[in-house]
C-alpha cells in the first residue's frame, strides 16, 4: 500500500486477454465486501530490458519461448516482492529463473508504484 491508500492486490501476465472474456477470477474477488468501498484501478504494463546501450521490448525477444520464461520471472519477483492478496502462487519462494533489477514507471495520475526499483 501507498502513502494515497492504493494496493496491488493482484499481478498477472497475459499473451492472450480473450482469456479475460466473462470475467476474471481475480477480478470477481475484488467484488468481495472487504474491497467494495474500494476504488478499482488496471494497470497493464510493457517490458524492456536496457542492456547499458539500448532498450529492448519484450515483444522483440527471440525465441519466443525465452521471451515467456522472462516474463514469467518478472511475474515471479512482482508477486514475490509484493504478495498481492489475491495471488495464491509464487508469494512463499521466490521462483523466478533469472535475478535482475525492475524499475516501475507510472506515468498515470497519481503515480502509484512510480520509480519503485525490486
Amino acid at each position: 500500500m501507498d502513502d494515497s491508500g492504493e494496493e496491488l492486490v493482484y499481478v498477472g501476465k497475459t499473451k492472450n486477454t480473450s482469456r479475460f472474456n466473462g470475467g476474471h477470477s481475480a477480478a470477481l474477488k475484488l467484488h468481495a465486501p472487504e474491497y467494495s468501498n474500494k476504488q478499482k484501478k488496471i494497470y497493464r504494463s510493457t517490458v524492456w530490458f536496457h542492456n547499458d546501450e539500448e532498450y529492448i521490448s519484450l515483444d522483440w525477444i527471440q525465441p519466443e519461448a525465452l521471451a515467456h520464461e522472462l516474463l514469467d520471472s518478472i511475474e515471479s519477483h512482482l508477486i514475490y516482492q509484493f504478495q498481492p492478496s489475491l495471488n495464491i502462487e509464487k508469494k512463499i519462494k521466490l521462483t523466478a529463473k533469472w535475478e535482475f533489477y525492475v524499475h516501475i514507471q507510472n506515468f498515470l495520475e497519481g503515480g502509484f508504484l512510480n520509480d519503485t526499483f525490486i
